[in-house]
């Protein structure tokens, strides 16, 4: 191999990881400080632009509709320059003078790395030969002084096992993690942003080898279990959670197949969904522990409740589906199994049928990205099966404090259809309405939502007290 072959190789792994980049991927976090997608993308072309002018190619800034062909077509045209040109005598690039076949390895080593970024960023795997990361590796141990890792931003190399990949060497070469790509980077990379809370961190949960990413915090108890709706994230609950007191442990976790836990295994029905937070619980060591599930999540959580498991202390039910399926029809399976088809779908969902107030745009683009995040087997399993599945056997047996919180606007679980065919399942269940809002009450009216969980709790707390 040679530092063309190298370079031509490097830009076709980067274009099988960005090719179908979308606009609601564009501010995805990358394991680059403060780079998100599309900043990263910027810095990777003003790189390959200088790498250019180096060697006296001069090209016209890159157009293009994508960041693939963005990225194309500032390398492509460079690389044909650097052919023409040779590889001999030095050049001059960023200050430093390097041979010419160093510097343009720097291109492979730009290319390689960043496209390895790009994969994290995007939960996509980057495409990469033993043998080419090998040659790009000797090429970064030539080029990457101690000064010039600080010059080009390069962390100090990081440690990894005897038995690591050639990829993850050359990674962990340039400053960063491996663990990030191999755990598939879902919370290095989280979409949601850290709980600014001494007690409060973001890991990664071990359900029988698949990793689910979560936010969790140690504090008083009860504990809080949150479970996100179909289509959403464990980012669902953040404006919750910011309104919670300080002190309330809890766990926020993305289901399997959804968010930062959208590469997990199947399968995705209740049953499995209802199992994972179980092996949550488990790994955290609550016994003394509220469950608190919205729409989809609610149906887990009844689900859950109706095992009456050892630590369960009460349940809060947002807008929840009800364990035993109303009105199910084969229209209805129809509608919903193309909800999430494309971003047309989910904005017209949010307008027509999940939401009453306005939301800001940020938290509509987040709906988005959420609803769009999972792969097809995890987003139908809900139309397919889990809407229709009845989980109401043992419910009545519940004798724990149960509160339904329902939208006075809510469209898909309105409160009269919950108060016919949910309340009665759950003799010891109470609801309250919620003000101005549709379905989606944890990003529309947080506060409510926070205030009656706070108050939930403490009658809890108040009742074993007494």
């Amino acid at each position: 191999m040679d530092e063309f072959t190298s370079a031509e190789q490097a830009l076709a792994a980067v274009h099988h990881v960005v090719a179908t980049i979308g606009d609601v991927d564009l501010h995805r976090p990358t394991p680059c400080l403060d780079w998100d997608v599309a900043a990263l993308t910027d810095h990777l072309i003003d790189t390959i632009f200088r790498l250019g002018a180096a060697a006296g190619i001069h090209t016209a800034p890159p157009t293009g509709d994508s960041i693939d062909q963005r990225i194309q077509r500032v390398t492509q045209p460079i690389l044909a320059g650097w052919r023409r040109r040779g590889l001999v005598d030095d050049v001059v690039f960023s200050g430093r003078t390097l041979p010419a076949h160093l510097a343009l390895g720097i291109l492979s080593l730009e290319l390689v790395v960043h496209g390895w970024d790009f994969a994290v960023a995007l939960h996509r795997a980057l495409d990469v030969s033993d043998a080419h990361a090998v040659f790009v590796l000797e090429l970064a141990r030539q080029t990457l002084t101690a000064e010039s890792r600080v010059v080009a931003g390069f962390d100090p190399p990081v440690d990894v096992p005897a038995n690591a990949g050639e990829l993850d060497r050359l990674i962990a070469f340039t400053g960063r993690d491996p663990q990030q790509m191999n755990a598939r980077s879902h919370c290095a990379g989280a979409q949601a942003p850290a709980m600014r809370s001494a007690n409060a961190n973001r890991r990664v949960i071990d359900v029988d080898g698949v990793p689910l990413c979560a936010d969790t915090r140690s504090g008083t108890g009860p504990a809080l279990v949150f479970l996100h709706y179909w289509g959403g994230s464990r980012r669902t609950w953040r404006p919750v959670l910011t309104r919670l007191r300080p002190e309330q442990a809890f766990v926020n976790y993305d289901q399997r197949g959804w968010g930062d836990s959208a590469h997990s295994p199947g399968p995705y029905d209740l049953h499995r969904l209802a199992e994972d937070a179980v092996s949550v619980i488990a790994a955290l060591e609550y016994t003394d522990y509220v469950l608190v599930g919205h729409s989809m999540g609610g149906k887990v959580a009844q689900a859950l409740a109706a095992r009456r498991p050892a630590g369960l202390a009460g349940v809060v039910l947002v807008a929840p589906a009800p364990a035993k399926p109303v009105g199910s029809t084969e229209q209805l399976q129809q509608l919903t199994m193309h909800a999430y088809d494309d971003e047309q779908t989910v904005r017209h969902g949010i307008d027509q049928m999940l939401t009453y107030q306005p939301l800001a745009a940020e938290l509509r683009n987040q709906i988005v990205e959420d609803s769009l995040s999972a792969g097809a087997e995890a987003r139908l399993a809900w139309p397919k099966y889990d809407l229709a599945q009845d989980v109401s056997a043992g419910l009545s047996d519940v004798d724990i404090p149960v509160v339904v919180l329902a939208g006075d606007h809510d469209k898909v679980e309105p409160p009269a259809v919950l108060a016919d065919h949910l309340l009665p399942l759950m003799p010891h269940a109470t609801m309250i309405v919620l003000e101005d809002t549709g379905h989606l009450s944890p990003l529309e009216v947080p506060d409510q939502v926070a205030s009656h969980i706070t108050a939930f709790t403490a009658q809890l707390n108040e009742g074993s007290t007494a």
